[in-house]
């Protein structure tokens, strides 16, 4: 675009380095030498799957975290969509697996069963998974933030960027 309307290329490239992304929506943001993803908006087993393989190709010299919550109205078959989503990251290079909520806990499931190298940890509530996320992270790690809005889970990543 900046090429289309003649806006010559490094000042195109410095305007988007100051450009923070929209609230929830893979806004990505460092953290005490953490890099994270903040993709909190919303989710469902595609999303989930798909913010996954993003943080699977971020560089990240530590390790990857996935932080996800609850994916809701998926119908009667909720839990099994949220196990499904557990077995993928078990086979993707994902070093730990943290959940809010119980649908949550089935992704852990699912991922410590298809990868029993992967940390996981479920939680019920946010502030005590901050806690433990504060506690475990390290410079160097990477870090996505995923669940459906209702979950509340933005709220943690905002702790994070605000901080």
């Amino acid at each position: 675009m900046a090429e289309l309307y003649g806006i010559p290329m490094e000042k195109a490239a410095e305007t988007l380095k100051t450009y923070g992304g929209y609230e929830g929506r893979q806004r990505i943001f460092d953290w005490n030498g953490i890099h994270m993803d903040d993709d909190t908006y919303n989710a469902s087993p595609d999303s989930m799957k798909a913010a996954v393989k993003v943080l699977c190709s971020m560089a990240c010299e530590g390790r990857r975290i996935a932080v996800l919550a609850d994916m809701k109205e998926l119908g009667p078959d909720e839990e099994r969509f949220h196990r499904e989503v557990g077995t993928f990251i078990g086979g993707m290079p994902v070093d730990e697996v943290i959940t809010l909520g119980e649908l949550g806990a089935a992704i852990a499931r699912g991922a410590a069963e298809k990868n029993p190298a992967c940390v996981t940890a479920s939680f019920m509530d946010k502030e005590e998974m901050e806690g433990y996320l504060r506690s475990r992270m390290k410079r160097g790690d990477t870090v996505l933030f995923k669940g459906s809005n209702s979950m509340k889970l933005g709220e943690v990543a905002a702790h994070f960027r605000e901080d």
